[in-house]
């Protein structure tokens, strides 16, 4: 656990070992809210990388191939956890995590 100070105090949980594959374990993101994109982005981009999922959501791995459900279902997972209310209204319509990235990234992104 490591604790940032900027106006509130806020948590990111780090995975420290990789190869653990429980779902509790993946909580290790900053949540995506209105102000934190590019930090968010970082850090979700590190996770995927550290997990061997970076390549679900670039698009460089796809489907329907079985291990790609379970890394996608994972990295959907993953994303879903990261995001605030507000933004977790835009993806639930995804159905793949790449399309859940591609929604936040555009969102974000032309915000900007």
């Amino acid at each position: 656990l490591r604790q940032r100070a900027r106006g509130n105090t806020e948590q990111i949980l780090i995975l420290l070992n990789p190869e653990i594959v429980n779902m509790e374990s993946e909580k290790v993101l900053i949540q995506l809210n209105g102000e934190n994109y590019s930090r968010w982005k970082f850090e979700i981009e590190a996770v995927l990388e550290a997990r061997d999922c970076l390549d679900v959501v670039s698009g460089e791995t796809t489907c329907p191939q079985k291990a790609w459900k379970k890394r996608d279902a994972l990295v959907r997972s993953i994303i879903s956890r990261s995001l605030d209310d507000f933004h977790h209204a835009f993806i639930r319509s995804c159905k793949t995590s790449k399309e859940m990235m591609n929604c936040i990234v555009r969102i974000k992104e032309q915000a900007t």
